[in-house]
């Protein structure tokens, strides 16, 4: 007949081993996520962006990206939004009546007068341009527009200042190219204020 075991107490480690285990496994699964740390200070952290993007997927399976812009910023582009049109009106205006007076079918007093609205339109435009504060992002950019609108202002004198001149035109003609090279100026800042805008 076999003796029954004597050592009642060697199963007691392992059941307290086991137990152990599971009221671990059990506190570790029911502990709340881990939360990271507020700024130093307790404060909120406040970025400004100039624009957001928002990207859908149509049920045609192709993605559309769009981007929401800041009040800020989107009020800014609405007020200068017809600053590249009125620039191109004025060298397209500026270029026909160069090219009607070489062509001798408008006298001297229309070209002179037309010359003279140019000017003045080409000075507004500017003013304009140099009384707006754009948003801090835009500034950079904007000041590119500001400067070729100078050399637009400055282009419609030298265009007025060629038409007296004795010489054989090469002076208005001149004034003409380069007012035509100011105003794609202008569109060429146009272009990075609104990649800027939406970047």
């Amino acid at each position: 007949m076999a003796n029954p075991d004597p050592k009642h107490g060697r199963w007691i480690l392992p059941l307290v081993i086991f137990a152990l285990v599971g009221f671990t496994y059990v506190f570790v699964n029911n502990l709340p996520p881990a939360s990271t740390p507020a700024a130093a200070g307790g404060g909120s952290t406040n970025t400004t962006v100039v624009s957001s993007p928002t990207t859908t997927t149509p049920g045609d399976g192709t993605t559309t990206t769009s981007t929401t812009l800041i009040p800020q910023v989107a009020a800014f582009l609405d007020r200068v939004a017809d600053v590249g049109t009125r620039a191109d009106a004025l060298a397209l205006d500026a270029r026909t009546i160069n090219e009607d007076w070489d062509a001798r079918s408008v006298g001297l007093s229309v070209i002179q007068t037309e010359l003279a609205r140019i000017q003045t339109d080409t000075a507004a435009l500017v003013a304009e341009i140099q009384a707006e504060t754009p948003p801090e992002a835009l500034a950079g950019a904007w000041s590119g527009v500001a400067l070729s609108a100078g050399d637009m202002e400055t282009a419609a004198a030298g265009m007025i200042t060629g038409l007296a001149s004795s010489d054989d035109g090469t002076i208005r003609r001149t004034a003409l190219l380069d007012f035509e090279e100011a105003v794609a100026g202008v569109n060429i800042s146009l272009d990075l204020v609104d990649e800027r805008a939406r970047g």
